[in-house]
């Protein structure tokens, strides 16, 4: 009952199709009551110290933010498997950092900017009406403490020192970027471009599209869409609309609407109101933390995968260390763990696939739900390493009853019977899933490359249901309609109206964007927001008022709408159109 209501602040679109299955009969609600919930979560939340934590917070920000630096020192100084580890312990290590490292580090970080959005909440009650659309959203810009502002910043200032070297920019601007990666890798990029990348991604080279996908390469491994990013802005002219000037005005105004907020209420309320706001901006910045600190474990188990996947290549098992990605796991214990020319325990080929093969993402940039993306190959199959699940991705659906079970929004559907092992296109069955009489090792190239063949036929796809009932329907796709008058509606993100030239960006590695264009694109994560900060304006397939882009924009102080279904259909690149942040509509006519 209560995920509808979470989901309006974070994938709108999802909430709507939520309260609609509500309806049917097949869906009845299985418990009203919200206690059990309630009592885990609070069980929890002691249990981790997250309200000790949270008033500190209040109390202290600094204490705060010196707690979130030494987890970043941490991070780093503890995540590296021994040099001298064999691969049988280094995967012993991956497996133990994943499964203990990844989630108590949330509990250590999230109450701060949980103290903070709380604080945000108290004003907005205690000021009612007398706030008007966008005042609170001001206040939020600009923030201080955050992660991914402080990447784009470093970006931003590496590019200002690349202008200044006529030669280097003229390299950066004539140049393709995968070229200038290459020449990276070689260590012949002008001083000014080599000594500032390696500086960047020192920092942030942890970071990539779509990088909660263990499947995708690094910025450090491969920084194309960096060099890009560089590219576009030095592109960038005006030094009023910088972004290192539109920021600190962003934190300016966001000041000055605090004093003018708190003087409209006056009298103890207004003190009050000033004391949340000016907590807000100090602790809501730490937000983007938790993600940061989960994609440098991811970053770092990534690294000693490949090293793994180098010593499997090494004994003629694997083509390439990349290809560890299409394997779960289970398979790579048991290939290190076989000896060769042996059957691995238990049978002649690995249990997954004798099943549906695992995909992976394996270095694409994975679309929205509802959009452009790579649909889940049906069936319950082990997940392959190289493939995740976003957060902001997916979504939970409700219980069903019987014979009409929703699947998840990645698209899997409950498991075929044991035995019926699903069919490759064209109707035959994959010989990986055949259980032939070769040995183990010798399938494990043959497996690969029919998960590559799976992976690269699902991103051709254009479309991922959000959700997909048994029966085939998918419950968004009956109710979505066309634009009415040349105008598309969807969730008001940030305010503010512009008229621009639209640019879609399907997949940002290596996307041009004019400084002014409003962005169009299918979602959004941190590895996008470089690109924010030569937009005009965004308009999302996907998110609510709350996701990744709706914040991001607010802090840019970029008008944006979100949840706009099929977007990047509707709008083509080139198209004069004007969107409206504060009512969510954006006029294509």
């Amino acid at each position: 009952v209560g995920l509808p209501r979470v989901l309006d602040v974070m994938e709108a679109r999802s909430a709507t199709v939520l309260r609609g299955l509500s309806g049917d009969p097949r869906f009845s609600v299985t418990q009203r009551s919200v206690r059990p919930a309630l009592r885990r979560l609070v069980k929890n939340a002691i249990r981790f110290r997250i309200p000790a934590r949270a008033a500190q917070a209040l109390l202290k920000p600094e204490k705060a933010h010196r707690r979130a630096e030494r987890l970043g020192v941490r991070l780093r100084t503890q995540l590296a498997a021994p040099a001298d580890a064999t691969a049988l312990e280094r995967l012993d290590h991956v497996e133990r950092i994943l499964g203990t490292r990844a989630v108590p580090l949330l509990p250590t970080v999230v109450p701060g900017p949980l103290a903070g959005f709380a604080m945000l909440g108290l004003a907005y009650r205690l000021l009612g009406d007398r706030a008007r659309p966008g005042e609170l959203q001001t206040v939020l810009r600009g923030l201080p403490h955050n992660v991914t502002t402080e990447m784009d910043l470093a970006l931003w200032r590496l590019a200002t020192r690349i202008r200044a070297d006529r030669e280097a920019a003229s390299l950066l601007l004539g140049t393709p970027a995968a070229e200038l990666a290459d020449r990276f890798g070689d260590g012949t990029l002008p001083g000014a471009v080599e000594r500032g990348l390696k500086e960047f991604l020192s920092v942030y080279g942890v970071r990539a599209i779509a990088e909660i996908d263990l499947g995708v390469p690094r910025w450090s491994e491969d920084p194309t869409h960096v060099i890009g990013v560089l590219a576009n802005y030095l592109r960038l002219e005006d030094s009023a609309l910088s972004p290192d000037a539109l920021f600190a005005r962003g934190a300016a105004e966001a000041v000055l609407m605090i004093r003018t907020l708190s003087a409209r209420v006056g009298g103890v309320r207004g003190r009050v109101v000033r004391f949340a706001l000016s907590r807000a901006r100090a602790l809501a910045g730490i937000r983007e933390l938790p993600k940061f600190s989960m994609v440098t474990i991811l970053a770092a188990m990534r690294a000693e995968l490949m090293t793994i996947g180098a010593d499997l290549t090494t004994r003629g098992l694997l083509d390439s260390p990349q290809d560890i990605f299409f394997l779960t796991m289970e398979e790579v214990r048991t290939a290190l763990t076989t000896t060769p020319g042996k059957t691995a325990p238990g049978g002649s080929t690995p249990a997954a696939s004798r099943e549906n093969p695992p995909t992976t993402h394996g270095g694409s940039t994975p679309a929205s739900p509802g959009e452009s993306a790579p649909a889940a190959p049906e069936g319950n199959a082990p997940t392959a390493l190289g493939e995740s699940t976003p957060t902001s991705s997916r979504q939970s659906t409700p219980a069903t009853p019987e014979g009409s079970t929703p699947t998840s929004p990645g698209g899997s559907t409950p498991a075929a019977p044991e035995g019926n092992a699903p069919t490759a296109p064209g109707g035959s069955t994959p010989a990986a899933s055949r259980g032939a009489a070769a040995p183990y090792l010798a399938t494990l190239r043959m497996i690969v490359s029919e998960r590559r063949e799976d992976a690269a036929r699902e991103r051709r796809r254009r479309h991922l249901p959000r959700v997909l009932l048994s029966d085939g329907t998918e419950p968004e796709a009956v109710a979505t309609s066309a634009p009415v008058d040349g105008a598309l509606t969807g969730t008001p993100a940030s305010a503010g109206s512009v008229t621009g030239i639209a640019r879609v960006v399907l997949d940002p590695v290596g996307a041009h964007l004019e400084p002014g264009e409003i962005l169009v694109c299918p979602s959004t994560d941190p590895g996008w927001t470089p690109l924010f900060l030569t937009a005009g304006g965004l308009v999302m397939e996907m998110g609510g008022a709350n996701s990744h882009g709706a914040v991001v924009a607010r802090e840019y102080g970029i008008p944006a709408v979100v949840g706009v279904a099929r977007a990047t259909e509707h709008i083509v690149t080139g198209q004069r159109i004007t969107l409206d942040g504060t009512s969510g509509m954006v006029i294509t006519a």
